[in-house]
């Protein structure tokens, strides 16, 4: 079972079962309170998962170790090696075990519905079990992480852009020109509606609207 447990098979195996559960899952919800004669089969769909999943747990915490599910580990030259999924794994597979054999045969009337439908939602978050199972998705969250500082600052320099702009504008707008074009000076009436507006017209999802109101009035602006 050890060598079993560190092969790709058994990943591979186990990333099946997780989305065949998140697909099960998306079918519950789907006629979730359309159709109650599907409720027995779909609990005896969960409490499979779940024997798999806790069955899983139990194989690896029998190969590596109760350290395997630790929050982080010392290393033997006291370097700290952090094993969240490790641990969320542990927390899903405990969560499932309440909500299925506990939570599942207790009246409503008795536990709070919120807390029941939390804990049921929290099922599908075994989909991210995938992200340290299947390298390929590890390595785009990873990427996605380490971009998110430059991303940070192209924010600030875009924020900086749409203020310079609409110190700009704003001189332009409450000028005499505009009088008679309420619609400009709310688009345009203040600074941070300018701002705004300048982001509006970068996706171009208004850009038809502003260009025929300013078009009206200085089209060699917009023609430029």
């Amino acid at each position: 079972i050890k060598r079993w447990v560190k092969t790709i098979e058994f990943n591979v195996f186990v990333s099946g079962v997780i989305l065949a559960n998140a697909v099960t899952i998306g079918i519950q919800t789907e006629v979730m309170g359309a159709d109650e004669s599907f409720d027995p089969i779909f609990y005896s769909i969960e409490c499979i998962f779940t024997v798999i999943f806790t069955a899983e747990i139990m194989i690896r915490l029998y190969t590596f170790g109760v350290g395997h599910f630790y929050i982080f580990r010392v290393e033997r030259d006291r370097t700290i090696t952090f094993q969240l999924m490790n641990f969320f794994d542990l927390v899903l597979a405990l969560l499932a075990l309440v909500d299925v054999f506990v939570l599942s045969h207790i009246k409503l009337a008795g536990v709070s519905f919120t807390v029941l439908r939390v804990v049921r939602i929290l099922r599908v978050l075994r989909v991210l079990r995938l992200l340290h199972i299947i390298r390929e998705l590890y390595i785009i969250i990873t990427g996605l992480a380490q971009s998110a500082r430059t991303l940070f600052w192209g924010g600030i320099l875009l924020v900086m852009i749409f203020y310079i702009c609409a110190i700009v504008l704003l001189p332009v707008v409450r000028g005499e020109d505009f009088a008679n074009k309420p619609e400009v000076k709310t688009w345009f009436g203040s600074l941070t509606k300018a701002m705004y507006s300048c982001f509006v017209i970068l996706t171009m999802e208004g850009w038809p609207q502003y260009a025929d109101s300013l078009m009206e009035v200085k089209p060699e602006n917009v023609e430029m």
